[in-house]
């Protein structure tokens, strides 16, 4: 089973406690359903995905079984079918998974099915498992304990999240982002 060390969990939790974008015990999966139903309306480019999600493409290895979780529309997930052997993908949301299915006919190594991470029965392991931006939704330790237990021996967990660096301990985070060419998005 994933553990987390006590002093990296101390530090998500202190991080979490400062940041509304970070949750530790998770929003209420009513919530979040019903935020992304509203989302996936939305959506212009279907296929669209930035520059971060790009950078895990080429780590997913050729010809592999991936679990995608949280996989919105399936613009991620249509891009790994192109170089995996089978694509599974799931999201919370209804109106995603509907907007997924419609954009992905024609991709037959993938299948989109609607699913609540913490309350799925998963049908196996996956040589990749893979997560953007869903986590932060999710009771962190739980979450990602449930996501490595869907890894098989040898394979690949790629988890791409958002926390909010503040102060000078995550003063080299903020250098980082700069340098990488991130840009910060105002609080609305």
């Amino acid at each position: 089973m994933f553990s987390l060390s006590s002093r990296l969990r101390e530090r998500l939790n202190a991080g979490a406690a400062r940041s509304p974008h970070v949750r530790v015990e998770g929003q209420p999966p009513e919530m979040v359903r019903e935020d992304f139903d509203r989302i996936a309306g939305l959506i212009e480019d279907p296929d669209a995905i930035d520059r971060w999600t790009e950078l895990v493409i080429p780590q997913v290895p050729d010809g592999c079984d991936v679990l995608e979780v949280g996989c919105g529309i399936g613009a991620l997930a249509r891009r790994l079918a192109a170089r995996a052997r089978r694509v599974l993908a799931i999201d919370l949301s209804p109106r995603m998974v509907e907007v997924a299915r419609r954009c992905s006919a024609g991709h037959d190594n993938l299948e989109v099915r609607e699913a609540d991470l913490m309350a799925w029965e998963a049908p196996g392991t996956f040589d990749a498992v893979v997560s953007i931006a869903a986590v932060h939704h999710l009771p962190f330790e739980v979450a990602v304990s449930r996501l490595a237990a869907l890894v098989r021996p040898g394979g690949q967990l790629l988890v791409l999240d958002m926390f909010a660096a503040r102060g000078l301990r995550e003063l080299p985070y903020k250098v980082l982002f700069r340098f990488a060419g991130g840009r910060r998005h105002r609080r609305l």
